[in-house]
């Protein structure tokens, strides 16, 4: 699933194997390091454990299980990068497995995102900052954090399937269908943005995502082939993109 998750953006050992050295979860404006996960040596014990415990706690209801599923896995942090990532789309796989789809209307990666303080804040109360200190933590207040968050999120796409019953079925052309079909949850976060921005850079990007620089042109370049994002300005540095007149239409 990671590697998966992490294609095109991280390569060879960093990318679906897990770390074989230590690693720590940063502050993104003091980059002073809040959180220590355990040792390398202890991931794939922890990681098997709690795999066996995913696949037998099928009689918690299923927004517990996965707020436990996510907390597990960003607290055992078993890769190098890409964790974060990894964690929120394995919840969203739990919730989906039973019977919890989102339909692509919203994904718990755009809620967190729009709440990153709260969303740090929440993880960091339960685990504090060594792993080993605290061997039976309280997770209540993530929990509440998270059901939360899907119960906004699963409203919204109440709201949102009404309003389509409301103004009848959709009559979107062939060639709308085939734009939308390349819309996933990144692309619904750059829609998201242009709601709000004219231009993106790659700092942007980077801010957004919590990605290195690389990743973002990785991701900016695919936009562009695939005709969401058009290249304004000359140069590297000078460089900004803007929104295809094609996909304005889905930001209003």
């Amino acid at each position: 699933m990671h590697a998966m998750i992490e294609k095109g953006i991280l390569k060879g050992k960093l990318r679906g194997e897990y770390r074989e050295a230590q690693n720590a979860i940063f502050d993104s404006a003091t980059r002073k390091p809040v959180y220590f996960p355990p040792e390398a040596k202890d991931v794939p014990v922890l990681m098997k454990s709690f795999v066996a415990w995913l696949n037998k706690a099928k009689d918690i209801h299923p927004a517990i299980r996965a707020a436990v599923a996510h907390y597990q896995f960003v607290v055992i942090h078993p890769f190098m990068d890409g964790n974060g990532r990894t964690a929120r789309s394995l919840a969203t796989l739990a919730l989906y497995q039973a019977g919890y789809d989102l339909q692509q209307f919203y994904s718990l990666e755009e809620y967190y995102a729009e709440d990153l303080q709260g969303y740090y804040r929440a993880l960091q109360k339960s685990h504090g900052v060594h792993y080993y200190d605290h061997p039976d933590p309280d997770i209540s207040s993530w929990l509440l954090y998270f059901v939360k968050g899907v119960a906004i999120v699963f409203e919204e796409v109440k709201e949102n399937v009404l309003k389509a019953v409301k103004e009848g079925p959709a009559k979107e052309s062939g060639a709308g269908r085939k734009l939308l079909e390349v819309i996933g949850p990144r692309e619904r976060r750059l829609l998201h943005y242009f709601k709000k921005n004219s231009q993106l850079r790659r700092k942007n990007l980077c801010t957004m995502f919590r990605i290195k620089d690389r990743a973002a042109i990785n991701l900016i370049q695919k936009w562009i082939r695939l005709g969401m994002i058009k290249k304004q300005g000359s140069g590297f540095r000078d460089a900004y993109y803007i929104l295809s007149s094609d996909y304005q239409k889905f930001i209003y």
